[in-house]
């Protein structure tokens, strides 16, 4: 995370903090909630086109920045992706547990 610059789709490292036995790490909020918590304003309160196409612009922007800083996530299903605010104005790719830095190539 650390190595991760910021980008407005990619949840960002702020500071850690080292115990004896654990340590934790502060990052971007995100207190809009997960991807399926927000309804759209479709009928139905679903989603409008242009809503999921947003949302998917979002998250694949974030996946191209990872990408082109060589950093797979490893991990990207509906948990991993949190809005950014309560509007619902911006998606995060959150949870790099178990991405990995790749070399070009491999």
């Amino acid at each position: 995370m650390e190595q991760i610059p910021e980008h407005p789709n990619v949840v960002t490292f702020k500071e850690k903090f080292e115990y004896e036995k654990c340590f934790q790490v502060v990052m971007t909020i995100c207190d809009g909630g997960g991807l399926f918590s927000r309804k759209g304003k479709g009928e139905g309160g679903r989603f409008t086109e242009r809503q999921e196409a947003r949302a998917i612009r979002n998250i694949m922007e974030g996946v191209k920045f990872c990408h082109q800083k060589y950093i797979f996530h490893g991990d990207i299903k509906p948990g991993n992706i949190m809005w950014k605010d309560k509007e619902k104005s911006c998606l995060f790719l959150v949870d790099f547990g178990v991405s990995l830095k790749f070399t070009p190539g491999t």
